[in-house]
């Protein structure tokens, strides 16, 4: 299959060496190119919001993965990175397959309630309503695939730890409930779906294992010093007054398990275990707290 990547960045790259590895041929387009890039794929240099610098990619394309971010946390920039950037990839290859990376902001959900499949996306925030906007243009197809992304964290993200480390969530804070995906479950997510074909729709791409910060928090001071002091980031430094009030929600949807596909990291415990474990920071498996 001839698969085009639209933004080869956090998640786009690790999708890219997949497919391009199970033997589809994977074109990147990204707007700086580096000279590694063309070691596994093909790279094209171009702009979504600028629909000339578009012209050049391959029409025998069937299948596209729209994984841009926006420049900057502005309604500007969204309205570009999303709206306007789908509909130039559509323009230019209207027949293939849309693969829409959108996020779980478009919920407005919040005081721990539970989201599924079935709940309204109603969130008025600029970003929510750009992303809805994009997620419109992308439904004129029946085949579309839209995953709904929680936080995405990985190897090189790592930020909650590091904050932790430095400052330790308030009361209020640690009974907030969070949602997460690695982003090498995004891949395999991803890659899961274009060897389906038969299936289309929206879908919530999120851990099935909410947690409460407590909980995190818990299982991060369960490490030992010498662990937690590797996230000591002094430049990274936050606190409770400026980290900014995080929605509590819980996202718990059966959809994924009944199509078959299971989680490499089915919490934020293997996820984070497994980064440690990589990075040499962890020698054995600290207790599961729940």
């Amino acid at each position: 299959m001839v698969i085009l990547i639209v933004g080869l960045g956090y998640v786009g790259a690790a999708l890219a060496k997949r497919l391009a590895l199970a033997g589809h041929r994977v074109i990147g387009l990204k707007r700086n190119i580096l000279p590694r890039d063309g070691e596994l794929i093909e790279t094209y240099q171009g702009n979504v919001t600028l629909l000339e610098t578009l012209m050049d990619l391959p029409r025998t394309i069937e299948s596209i993965v729209y994984a841009v971010s926006p420049d900057s946390r502005t309604e500007l920039a969204y309205q570009r990175a999303y709206p306007l950037g789908v509909a130039n990839i559509k323009k230019v290859l209207p027949q293939a397959k849309f693969f829409f990376v959108s996020s779980t902001t478009v919920y407005s959900q919040d005081n721990g309630l539970k989201i599924d499949g079935n709940s309204p996306a109603k969130s008025d925030t600029f970003s929510a309503h750009s992303l809805l906007e994009a997620e419109e243009k992308i439904r004129d197809k029946p085949s579309h695939i839209i995953l709904r992304a929680s936080g995405i964290y990985g190897p090189g993200r790592t930020s909650m730890l590091k904050n932790m480390a430095n400052c330790p969530f308030s009361e209020s804070e640690r009974s907030l409930w969070t949602n997460r995906i690695h982003r090498d479950d995004l891949a395999r997510l991803l890659e899961f779906f274009i060897n389906r074909p038969d299936l289309f729709g929206t879908f919530l791409a999120s851990d099935p294992q909410p947690a409460q910060l407590g909980t995190i928090e818990d299982w991060f001071r369960s490490l030992s010093l010498d662990q937690r002091e590797k996230f000591t980031a002094p430049a990274q430094v936050s606190n409770s007054r400026t980290r900014g009030r995080r929605k509590s929600r819980r996202i718990l949807d059966k959809k994924l398990e009944l199509l078959g596909f299971s989680f490499q990291y089915p919490s934020f415990r293997e996820g984070y275990q497994e980064i440690l474990m990589h990075e040499g920071q962890l020698t054995e498996a600290p207790p599961a707290r729940s």
